[in-house]
């Protein structure tokens, strides 16, 4: 078996390919191919990966000065790790040369980090610092690749203005979400395979009323998200300087898909009996994946830095303007015709879609009922999803 460190440099080569071209690399569709059998095999690692590689390059992909952009590509395709601050810290002097320092200040990456880019906010206007890092600053990081420094002071290499701080940490959560779904599709396969194997009452588990309605919701849950996937990566993928990003659909899947992953794995774990916990034994992919999956709605869904300010709604509850705009993009990415002999397939499709999100922080969510899935199962058949 390969040794563990040279599958992670291999993914973080890859990885780092999805530079844009005109800076000597790759993009958003190879992002999330290269994630995947990251997060199958360690989610925790994948979620360090994105935030030392993506989000720091991304920080910056917005400032209006390429020569910021172009420090952070080079750093980043020569093989060398960065670290992303996206609050506490604040420019300013030490001995007459510029500096980043502040208290408190959270840093995300991975250990050997050597470059710090830091989004700094001064009212309405953002700027991005790229600076020096002490190569022991993220020693002794907690496993998703987050430190706390009481205090830091590094000497800044370059600064700009940033135009949409908001919509670079969506793209970030949402490619990397979107690569998160191949650990909850494993974690699906696993509980499946045990439905399908454990006796109960006489039967199979999965020929429970409760567990089959739970099983279909995290299908159906998964389906939805994938078609999310779609339209965030177009947006990415069909992205053009003059114009910028379509920022909508990386909005939505930014909030959405964590919400999602998060959601599918309680209901799941609602049938194995079993979550974080459970790590030896026949099942026990199921709780590393429940383990490493669980920093991926803190690390890429907070609505006060994936949503702008003025579409935000109070005490962190779902803005109606998300639930319209995922059925929206779901429907659109379907592929559903617009009616069938029973049902309108997409009024139907865009419903449930609605439905599930309202439900997405539910601690419990009820299973689907059996004459809930006849119209959906017939979505499902009409829907190819991506391997």
């Amino acid at each position: 078996m390969s040794d563990p460190s040279n599958r992670r440099d291999l993914h973080a080569a890859r990885l780092r390919a999805c530079v844009p071209a005109r800076l000597g690399g790759r993009w958003a569709a190879t992002v999330v191919d290269t994630l995947r059998p990251v997060f199958r095999r360690d989610a925790a690692l994948a979620i360090r990966m994105s935030n030392g590689i993506l989000r720091p390059y991304l920080s910056a992909l917005l400032a209006q000065d390429g020569s910021v952009t172009e420090r952070i590509a080079s750093h980043v395709l020569s093989g060398h790790e960065c670290a992303v601050a996206e609050d506490g810290l604040a420019l300013g002097s030490d001995g007459g040369r510029p500096v980043l320092q502040g208290r408190k200040v959270r840093l995300l990456g991975q250990a050997g980090a050597s470059l710090l880019v830091a989004v700094l906010h001064d009212g309405d206007l953002s700027h991005v610092a790229v600076a020096e890092l002490p190569v022991d600053a993220l020693e002794g990081a907690r496993a998703e690749g987050v430190v706390s420094l009481d205090r830091l002071t590094v000497p800044v290499l370059a600064t700009d203005v940033l135009s949409d701080p908001v919509t670079a940490y969506a793209v970030t959560g949402a490619l990397t979400s979107a690569a998160a779904l191949a650990a909850a599709e494993s974690a699906l396969a696993e509980v499946s395979r045990f439905a399908a194997n454990r006796e109960l009452y006489g039967t199979t588990v999965d020929q429970l009323p409760h567990a089959r309605g739970m099983l279909t919701g995290a299908r159906l849950d998964l389906l939805m998200a994938d078609q999310v996937v779609r339209a965030a990566v177009r947006a990415v993928d069909e992205a053009v300087p003059e114009t910028g990003f379509d920022a909508q659909p990386l909005h939505v899947a930014s909030y959405v898909l964590p919400r999602i992953v998060s959601g599918t794995l309680r209901d799941l774990a609602t049938v194995l009996g079993a979550r974080s916990y459970l790590r030896e034994g026949e099942h026990a992919a199921f709780g590393d994946h429940f383990r490493g999956l669980a920093a991926l709605q803190a690390m890429c869904g907070d609505p006060c830095r994936c949503l702008p300010p003025d579409r935000r709604s109070p005490a962190g509850a779902l803005p109606a303007w998300i639930s319209a705009a995922a059925a929206d993009l779901c429907v659109r990415e379907s592929g559903l015709p617009d009616s069938s002999k029973v049902v309108s397939s997409k009024d139907t499709w865009a419903r449930f879609v609605k439905e599930r999100l309202e439900l997405l922080d539910e601690e419990v969510r009820p299973p689907l009922e059996d004459d809930d899935t006849y119209y959906l199962q017939a979505s499902v058949v009409a829907t190819s999803r991506p391997g």
